[in-house]
């Protein structure tokens, strides 16, 4: 079984998915707040590492809105739509 890791920025698993990183939405246990589960990798710890330092990454900002689009719907979906 494959590790996992998670956060609850929204952030890191937008930019975690729209670098190719398969991201889950799940509902954090006794929180109004969406949590976002990733495989831990030695790949997906460089990403968030590059990422946190503000490195300049090649993405599209229609896709990194896109994905923010729909990863917004997920979170507000497992919240119960609230």
């Amino acid at each position: 079984m494959p590790f996992t890791s998670s956060t609850m920025s929204f952030d890191e698993a937008i930019f975690l998915r729209v670098s190719g990183v398969t991201v889950t939405t799940v509902k954090k246990a006794c929180s109004p707040y969406a949590l976002f589960e990733f495989p831990d990798t030695p790949a997906t710890r460089e990403l968030l590492h590059r990422y946190s330092r503000g490195e300049r990454m090649l993405i599209s900002p229609k896709q990194l809105l896109i994905t923010r689009n729909d990863l917004y719907r997920e979170a507000r979906s497992v919240r119960g739509g609230l």
